[in-house]
Formats: C-alpha cells, sequence, structure tokens
C-alpha cells in the first residue's frame, strides 16, 4: 500500500509540474515575468517527486519522515487553496481551454494535499508504534 501510495504521489506531481511548469514556460515565452504562484506549485511538486524517489532507496524507512510529508501536505494545502480561489468559481465554456485545464489541476492539487496528508498519518503511527515496541 505504502508503496502505491508513493507512486501515486509521484505521478500526480509530475502532471503538476507538466501543468503549470507549461504555463511558466509560456508565460515567459511571451514576455510576462513568472508568477510567485505558479514557482510555489512548480516547487512544492518538485519537492514532492523528489522525496518519492529517495522515499523508494533501498533500506530507507519512509516513515522515519512523517514530519517531511506534514510539511509537504500543508505546501499542497496551500497550492490548492491558491488555485482553488483562482478557478473553482469560473466556468470555462469549451473554447476556454487553459481555463479548464487550470481547474482540472486544481482537482489534482487536491488529490496530493489527501496523499500527503494520508502518508502523514500513516507514517507518524507506525512511527510511533515502533517506537514504543
Amino acid at each position: 500500500l505504502r508503496f502505491f501510495l508513493r507512486f501515486l504521489q509521484l505521478l500526480l506531481a509530475l502532471v503538476i509540474c507538466g501543468v503549470y511548469g507549461l504555463d511558466i514556460h509560456n508565460a515567459r515565452k511571451s514576455g510576462y515575468r513568472q508568477d510567485g504562484r505558479w514557482v510555489f506549485a512548480l516547487v512544492t511538486a518538485g519537492l514532492s517527486g523528489l522525496s518519492c524517489l529517495v522515499y523508494v532507496l533501498p533500506k530507507l524507512k519512509s516513515y522515519w519522515f512523517w514530519a517531511w510529508d506534514l510539511i509537504l501536505s500543508i505546501m499542497w494545502v496551500a497550492v490548492f487553496g491558491i488555485f482553488a480561489k483562482l478557478y473553482v468559481r469560473t466556468h470555462p465554456t469549451i473554447h476556454q481551454v487553459h481555463a479548464r485545464k487550470m481547474r482540472n489541476a486544481v482537482w489534482v492539487d487536491l488529490v496530493n494535499m489527501l496523499l500527503w496528508f494520508v502518508t502523514f498519518i500513516t507514517g507518524l503511527v507506525i512511527w510511533k508504534k515502533n517506537r514504543n515496541a
């Protein structure tokens, strides 16, 4: 189960890196400055993906890092909050592809937040259980 959760976290982090990274790239190509909200989302996704890759190292018990999972969960709360405020209440038409894409990305942010919270809780429980044993 833990491996499956980490795989999902990695996969969704890569999705968000692609979505927000493409936006940053297109903004830069068009001469716009990089928006800090998009950069924060990209940093959060990058740290999440990197963490997942570290967690699959042999002999590394990822439940030792429950506090880091909590930090990433909080970062995903912030990402979700930022982009939910921008896009959830919008009702894009079929021609507003970017707005639809961003609105869908908000729900991926939410799933990321929930997955990191679940691994934080499970890591904390396993850590406490092993500590008391």
